[in-house]
């Protein structure tokens, strides 16, 4: 299998939508038809610029010919990386990754990042975020991360955590290369009856995914859960040793 990928316009410009198109072929150039879900969507689409300051995770939807579309704006002039995920029930999964420039103005106003650094908390879209982590993470062994979520002002737990695509947590892990790695929790089990997985310290929820890296990097990690209907998303660096 391999993706085919096109842009409408060809010539993608800051500020404005642009119609991300991604087919699926086969080995003779004929459309897939025997896809998938995987994680509740027959396609995960994830874009981040070069220099990993920006991240989106989409879901293109399968029109009538097959192709995938989804309307995307790009905000910065800059070289975005876009890794798509499809799985078929022939062929088995595939990821690919597709560079793309995108060229126009730069935002007015200071630029601003959402990224704390290697350790600590981070509060975004009303939630406070504490990234756990070993002192040490070596690649090639499975580290466990945790993530304590509480309310900024109160620091109590959410009572409105609930599964993200089919787990407590989703993360994203790209290294300075543009290396990609997917990890998640275990299957939300609806009937467990909670929203979340792991375990708790002091009442609170930990959702924990666990990650294993295949080289020495320095990675950007975007956690991503769900509180209500808002989707979260976290981002933390972390150094990973040989």
């Amino acid at each position: 299998m391999k993706i085919r990928f096109r842009t409408e316009p060809d010539r993608v410009t800051t500020s404005q939508p642009t119609a991300l198109q991604l087919t699926v072929t086969n080995s003779t150039g004929e459309t897939v038809e025997d896809l998938m879900a995987v994680h509740e969507k027959l396609m995960h689409l994830v874009i981040v610029s070069s220099d990993r300051d920006e991240f989106a995770h989409l879901h293109p939807e399968r029109g009538p010919d097959g192709a995938f579309t989804i309307l995307h704006t790009f905000s910065r002039p800059e070289t975005y990386w876009l890794f798509a995920e499809v799985a078929s029930r022939r062929d088995g999964s595939l990821l690919e990754r597709h560079r793309l420039e995108v060229v126009g103005d730069l935002p007015r106003g200071p630029r601003q990042s959402r990224t704390p650094g290697q350790r600590g908390t981070i509060v975004t879209d009303g939630t406070q975020v504490e990234l756990r982590r070993p002192l040490q993470i070596r690649a090639r062994t499975p580290v466990s991360l945790g993530l304590v979520v509480t309310d900024p002002a109160t620091g109590a737990s959410p009572t409105d955590l609930v599964p993200y695509l089919g787990a407590p947590i989703h993360a994203v892990f790209i290294g300075t290369d543009g290396r990609f790695l997917h990890a998640h929790s275990g299957e939300h089990d609806p009937e467990s009856g909670g929203g979340h997985s792991g375990h708790a310290t002091h009442a609170r929820p930990v959702l924990e995914v666990t990650a294993v890296f295949p080289q020495a990097d320095r990675y950007r990690m975007w956690a991503q859960f769900r509180r209500g209907e808002r989707v979260i998303t976290a981002p933390f660096d972390l150094d990973v040793l040989d």
